[in-house]
């Protein structure tokens, strides 16, 4: 068996006891390497530059003493075995040479202790090396996991078994609003949304790492915020079961998605709403030129019969139902977007208090009815009979919400910021300034599914002949034309709130209300009638003959090209459709135009485009008459047309 290498470092100044340690140290089964010191300043030299494994000084020497050399080795911050040795010593210097730190005391007549006292000092040495180098490692890991707790993003706990918290990270305060010593000691489900309660307990019970729950935690400004969690049980040095739980705060990232989900949404939607509003848009234009053709023919049988005719009768319900159907097909057009806005700058608190006196007298005497409007709200531009709309149709839903039991109608109007969140969910309104709208009610509210089709056209919860579906459709469409946002807050049980949002204006001059001119008769004036549609073309020269005028009417615009050419001052005025498969109603304006700039051009059309109107303004044509039209307005714009061009 080879003997254990030692590095000795001996204070000695006998060769003789030298010899008789490293004797005792060889039959222990030791190599010494001993290198021999007698004065403390070489002590020192060779305690700094050499490594060691043991030191064993004579208690006394001429110029330096055994604790002269451990008080050095003291200072030095060693660690390794120290022993002392002597021929003769009292108890008391034993005592003090261990309390200043020796780990032994031999007597040089004793020395076959010194092996084995060796051997155990060595060991124990190495334990306290062990035991060194693991607490350096546990601070250095604590250091390392602490500097990461504390400069994480995310939020660190440690919690027991029942839940209440031992420990919080310190960015806790930064995140929740709460400082460690509010959370500490406190159960981590106070503070959790009592919808996810369950779910978080449920993730609570597994005690494992599983997926992370997701809930929400209320912040100490009482804020709503989106936290997701996950953990994982441990066992302390105590053997208690803890858990550690990360959270982030992902509330951004949970609005972001909102929104992103709402502008999805509305893409759908609107993609959905144009399909319905291109076709519904067709289909009003036809009836539209049907309808001219009823009510014309009806309004020229009124002037036909006699004064209490019993057949009046007749004639007035069927212009009522005729004019209810013009009046469905141009809620059909407006939510279609093919019929242009009259978009002023105006006093909306002006528009809504005039539209709720229309609205009030329509109200059952079993609704309150309630008002708040602000005096002074910024301008608005916008359609005020569109406003009309708006306010008939959300007051009318709101009576039938309200008319089995009664209720209270609230309509308020104040000046509002259109924040942010609120214009990045409705693309086309602009954060800032906005004037709001707000129609309350206390009836039966509305589900979710509901909510999510209540803009759809010809969606009505309505029984079968009570409503045509297309309300708040209308409304709808008309705050998207205005650059505006319409919000609903509704719950079944609690009501309906409707919030519309119109961007506010700072400046342009008030619009002003012109009383309207009384038709008057013609005096032979002649006119010319184009209309591809057979029935209009005969029904306007009817109308026209009537007022005492002279009229040809064709059905083909080249014909009526091509007569005008043959003759072209034998006209005093044009009306023309718009929309004809010859030649459009434009492009005729253009070529008479050319021959007689002055003449008046009247353009008729089911629903005005805004492009081939421009176009018309642009090209010199004035007026505009649009369908289905009456004897009264198409009388009107003629004598303004006639009046105009003397």
């Amino acid at each position: 068996m080879s003997a254990n290498p030692l590095r000795l470092l001996l204070v000695e100044d006998s060769d003789t006891d030298e010899a008789l340690v490293i004797l005792h140290l060889t039959r222990g089964g030791f190599d010494p390497q001993v290198t021999r010191v007698e004065t403390a300043h070489a002590f020192e030299h060779a305690l700094y530059h050499g490594t060691w494994d043991l030191i064993i000084a004579d208690y006394n020497l001429p110029t330096f003493s055994g604790f002269d050399a451990l008080a050095i080795f003291r200072r030095s911050g060693l660690d390794f075995p120290f022993l002392l040795v002597s021929g003769t010593v009292g108890e008391d210097v034993a005592v003090q040479a261990m309390r200043g730190g020796a780990q032994d005391y031999l007597l040089k007549d004793h020395l076959t202790r010194l092996a084995p006292a060796v051997i155990r000092e060595l060991r124990e040495a190495r334990r306290r090396a062990e035991r060194r180098a693991a607490d350096a490692a546990l601070k250095d890991s604590e250091l390392r996991y602490r500097t990461l707790v504390e400069n994480s993003h995310d939020l660190v706990s440690e919690i027991d078994i029942h839940g209440r918290v031992h420990y919080v990270s310190p960015n806790h305060l930064a995140i929740t609003g709460y400082s460690q010593a509010e959370l500490v000691g406190t159960s981590i489900f106070e503070r959790i949304h009592t919808d996810d309660l369950a779910l978080v307990q449920e993730q609570f019970q597994k005690r494992s790492a599983s997926e992370p729950a997701l809930y929400r935690y209320r912040h100490k400004d009482g804020a709503w915020r989106w936290f997701e969690s996950s953990g994982r049980a441990f066992t302390t040095a105590d053997g208690r079961e803890h858990g550690v739980i990360i959270t982030r705060d992902i509330t951004a990232s949970i609005e972001a998605d909102n929104i992103r989900k709402s502008l999805e949404a509305q893409l759908r939607q609107a993609q959905k709403m144009e399909a319905i509003g291109t076709l519904a848009g067709g289909i009003a234009h036809d009836f539209n030129n049907i309808l001219t053709g009823i009510l014309g023919n009806m309004e020229l049988a009124g002037l036909e019969l006699p004064p209490g005719h019993p057949s009046r009768a007749f004639l007035k319900d069927a212009l009522k139902a005729s004019n209810r159907a013009r009046d469905l097909v141009a809620q059909i057009l407006l939510f279609s977007r093919r019929r242009d806005q009259q978009r002023v700058v105006t006093a909306l608190d002006r528009v809504l208090k005039e539209a709720l006196g229309l609205l009030r007298a329509s109200l059952p005497s079993t609704i309150e009815f309630q008002t708040d409007i602000a005096p002074g709200c910024p301008r608005v531009l916008c359609d005020a009979t569109q406003v009309h709309q708006i306010v008939m149709n959300l007051g009318t839903n709101a009576a039938h919400a309200m008319r089995e039991r009664g209720g209270v109608l609230t309509v308020t109007l104040g000046l509002c910021d259109a924040d942010p969140a609120l214009a990045a969910a409705h693309p086309q309104l602009a954060a800032g300034r906005a004037v709001c709208l707000r129609i309350r009610d206390t009836g039966v509210g509305m589900d979710a599914p509901t909510r999510e089709r209540m803009f759809e056209p010809f969606f009505t919860t309505k029984p079968a002949g009570e409503g045509t579906g297309l309300g708040l459709a209308v409304v709808h469409g008309i705050m998207q034309n205005h650059d505006g946002a319409i919000t609903v807050d509704s719950k079944p049980g609690f009501g309906t709130e409707f919030r519309l949002y119109f961007p506010a204006v700072e400046t342009g001059e008030v619009e002003t209300i012109n009383a309207p001119i009384q038709p008057v008769r013609g005096n032979g004036e002649r006119i010319l009638l184009i209309d591809d549609e057979a029935s209009i073309a005969q029904i306007g020269e009817r109308m026209l003959n009537k007022l005492g005028y002279h009229a040809t009417a064709l059905t083909s615009s080249g014909q009526a090209f091509a007569l005008f050419q043959q003759s072209p001052q034998s006209f005093d005025a044009i009306v023309t459709d718009l929309t004809m498969p010859e030649i459009t109603g434009v492009e005729l304006a253009r070529r008479i135009f050319l021959t007689r700039p002055e003449l008046p051009v009247i353009l008729s059309t089911g629903f005005m485009r805004s492009l081939e109107i421009d176009r018309a303004r642009n090209l010199g044509v004035k007026h505009f008459i649009e369908k289905p039209f009456t004897i009264q307005s198409l009388a009107q714009l003629l004598k303004e047309a006639l009046h105009a061009k003397k």
